[in-house]
């Protein structure tokens, strides 16, 4: 366990080496399976899935559900290429990820991406063109509010940060920023 500390910020990161996905996964598959479990019986709808969990999938799919799988970043099997290259080492790269991801795309009905770039991956690692539909992320910010600024009492903007903590999201330069005397 380490700390980071910045004037009246503290921020605390556990196990900094420890590669959480894999248990990420299997935790949120069995709260999902065990929480909708008696309710999926009175419904024949489709399931919107955001994690490669094909377990949680293959229940869905007994209960009848179509599945949509969200697909926000590329797949493993663009890391592990990265890796073969030589680069992004501080990305995880895990084998059982990989064989989960690969099972719950051949799972899915339909699996969604945000980008032309993970389409493209996601049809490099194997997943059929047909089965792909490309949703981009993004909001509209001309009819959106998001030019107001907000701040507290004293004036000064406040910010957090939600999210996974690691590189990928940029959590090293946001901390640099806060740690800063103009933050």
């Amino acid at each position: 366990i380490y700390h980071v500390w910045s004037k009246n910020k503290r921020y605390i990161y556990f196990f900094q080496k420890f590669d959480h996905r894999f248990y990420d996964i299997k935790i949120f598959a069995m709260f999902s399976i065990c929480s909708t479990r008696k309710i999926l019986d009175h419904y024949d709808t489709v399931a919107h899935v955001w994690d490669s969990a094909p377990n949680l999938i293959k229940f869905l799919k007994s209960k009848g559900l179509k599945v949509v799988l969200d697909v926000p970043i590329a797949p493993y099997t663009y890391v592990k290429r990265l890796h073969e290259r030589g680069s992004a080492s501080f990305l995880s790269c895990q084998n059982t990820i990989l064989e989960m991801e690969m099972e719950s795309y051949r799972l899915a009905d339909v699996v969604l991406a945000p980008s032309d770039f993970v389409r493209d991956e996601l049809v490099y690692a194997g997943v059929p063109p047909s089965k792909i539909e490309v949703v981009e992320f993004g909001v509209d910010y001309q009819t959106n509010s998001l030019k107001k600024v907000y701040t507290d009492s004293k004036n000064k903007i406040r910010f957090i940060f939600v999210g996974n903590v690691n590189k990928r999201k940029g959590v090293d330069l946001i901390l640099s920023v806060w740690k800063s005397e103009d933050f």
